[in-house]
């Protein structure tokens, strides 16, 4: 790969391209950086969570630390209820009494914006410049999204 932060990698040249009428973002890791780290502090709240339950500690630090990583990282994309959801039935497969979901995520929410208020904080009073908290390249990609007339959301 050439470096240059105008190259793009084309992995099929017989594919039409440039025919785009919509661009769909979620925003949240695609342009924006501000909840960066989201997901250590989900797996290391899940594995506390997962380590009370009575079968847990016959499996061990590494075992346990994998389940993690796979439910957190096979979910990524999903609303945060899914993973949230999957942590519950593993801690129930362990002879654990989970909690309701929503009280997983209540709590992964809570740690999360507690990491990350600085950020806003900073943002919100211009402390912090937003090109910042953005991937790189998201300054330029909406521009020339909408100069191709693309309706972006």
């Amino acid at each position: 790969m050439q470096n240059n932060s105008n190259y793009i990698e084309v992995i099929n040249p017989n594919y039409d391209r440039g025919h785009f009428r919509f661009a769909l973002f979620d925003f949240d890791g695609t342009l924006s950086l501000i909840r960066e780290g989201w997901q250590k502090i989900m797996k290391g709240y899940f594995l506390e969570e997962l380590e009370k339950a009575p079968d847990a500690r016959q499996e061990g630090d590494a075992a346990l630390r994998a389940c993690i990583d796979e439910l957190v990282d096979g979910l990524t994309g999903k609303q945060t209820i899914y993973q949230c959801i999957a942590l519950a039935e593993e801690i129930a497969r362990r002879g654990g009494t989970p909690e309701d979901p929503q009280v997983y995520k209540d709590e992964y929410s809570r740690r999360l914006m507690e990491e990350i208020s600085g950020r806003i904080r900073g943002l919100e009073d211009g402390a912090i410049d937003p090109l910042s908290l953005t991937v790189p390249g998201g300054d330029r990609i909406l521009p020339a999204l909408r100069e191709h007339d693309v309706n972006i959301f």
